[in-house]
Formats: structure tokens, C-alpha cells, sequence
């Protein structure tokens, strides 16, 4: 089974509903160990949970450049 495949969670990404992007850290696409580091995140950045989603991260997210960010 191929990694892609294979669906394995990677770590956790906070998407912006109202803005349709996932959130950044510097200039790449910020990705949590874990729910709860996510969650750390969204409190950091003092950002609407009602506002936001937490999405599950897996190897093919990253393989079609997860959050098409252009940077790092």
C-alpha cells in the first residue's frame, strides 16, 4: 500500500470558513501534531471557533500541496 493510500493522518489544519483558506504560519500552511495543538493554535490566534473547522491532514493532502501554499 502506497503512502498516499494508505489515509494515515499526518496532523491537524485549521481551515477558515469564512475565507475559504486554510490558516498560515509565516508563509506555510501551519499543521498540528495533534486536535488539541490545533486547537492551541486557533486560541492563539484568537480565532472564532464557530468561524473555523479543524481538518485531519493525511500524506495525499500534502502530496497535492495541501492549502496550495506557495511558500516553503
Amino acid at each position: 500500500m502506497s503512502v498516499e493510500s494508505s489515509g494515515a493522518v499526518v496532523g491537524y489544519s485549521i481551515f477558515a470558513m469564512d475565507e475559504e483558506c486554510y490558516e498560515y504560519n509565516e508563509n506555510a500552511c501551519y499543521i498540528a501534531a495533534t486536535g488539541e495543538s490545533a486547537d492551541a493554535f486557533r486560541d492563539a490566534c484568537d480565532l472564532d471557533s464557530a468561524a473555523v473547522r479543524i481538518d485531519a491532514v493525511v500524506w495525499g493532502d500534502l502530496l497535492r500541496d495541501f492549502g496550495s501554499s506557495r511558500g516553503e
